[in-house]
């Protein structure tokens, strides 16, 4: 459950990306998440001595560009593939018997 939460997470996020305009409430606080989503992902990573975590760095790069307002084309892509990567692995991994 945790996994599909975080992955709709992840497609908000890249949503208030391509869409700032119609998000403009939430930029701050999808932004907050995000970065702190990221930070604790990649931090836990390190402490287990593994540093190629491109999700929490994806995470990362997303929550500082909705904080700060940075506009690069096309990261919005990004975090929506990433979302729509755990929702499929949360379904994918479940037993229906």
């Amino acid at each position: 459950m945790l996994l599909l939460i975080l992955g709709v997470i992840d497609i908000l996020a890249g949503l208030c990306l391509l869409y700032p305009s119609l998000f403009s409430f939430m930029i701050f606080y999808v932004g907050i998440i995000v970065l702190l989503k990221g930070l604790m992902s990649f931090l836990s990573s390190v402490l287990n001595n593994y540093w190629f975590d491109w999700m929490g760095i994806v995470d990362i790069i997303v929550g500082v560009a909705l904080l700060i307002g940075l506009r690069i084309p096309h990261l919005w892509l990004v975090p929506i593939l990433k979302g729509l990567y755990s929702v499929v692995i949360h379904y994918a991994t479940r037993s229906y018997l």
